[in-house]
């Protein structure tokens, strides 16, 4: 395949423009197939990561919805993709998701504006994020929040779970 044949940009999105491209790549291969072990190392010089500063939850979450989008559409499109790619993909994905969550959770936001950002995310999506295992305690917390209690009494409850969590390590 020819990338000038598909017409593949490399969109600038604040976060995920690297997952958005290869999916959109994947698109447009006949088969995909994945190995169980890599020796790829992901770094950045000189940069924070997502998980060491607040980041913009909205923008997070769009990037997490595009990406997810064209997730599903290469499964429609290949069929059965490999166990492992899934797995990794859902785990992987799941840290920004939650990591979306978490951060709109804490922001200044009204609580108002809290409650329908909630509500608009797809639940699909959602369901898919919350078989990940591989999530850190702050995100099990509210992956276990929003399965049992309103979004309001989350938005509300949260920031004071965490900031106490956050003591404790003191």
């Amino acid at each position: 395949m020819n990338e000038s044949e598909k017409n593949l940009d490399f969109i600038k999105v604040p976060y995920g423009e690297d997952s958005i491209f290869v999916l959109a790549y994947l698109y447009h291969c006949d088969k995909v197939n994945s190995v169980a072990l890599t020796n790829y190392c992901y770094t950045h010089e000189n940069v924070q990561s997502l998980s060491s500063t607040r980041q913009d939850g909205h923008k997070m979450m769009t990037a997490v919805s595009q990406d997810f989008a064209l997730f599903r559409n290469l499964c429609v499109r290949i069929g059965d993709l490999p166990r492992t790619y899934i797995e990794y993909y859902r785990d992987y994905k799941a840290l920004m998701f939650y990591n979306a969550m978490h951060n709109e959770l804490l922001s200044e936001e009204p609580l108002a504006k809290k409650v329908v950002y909630f509500r608009s995310i797809p639940k699909e999506m959602s369901f898919f994020f919350k078989q990940s295992e591989k999530l850190p305690k702050a995100y099990k917390t509210i992956q276990s929040l929003f399965g049992v209690f309103p979004v309001a009494f989350v938005s509300v409850v949260y920031p004071w779970i965490y900031m106490v969590r956050q003591w404790k390590k003191e």
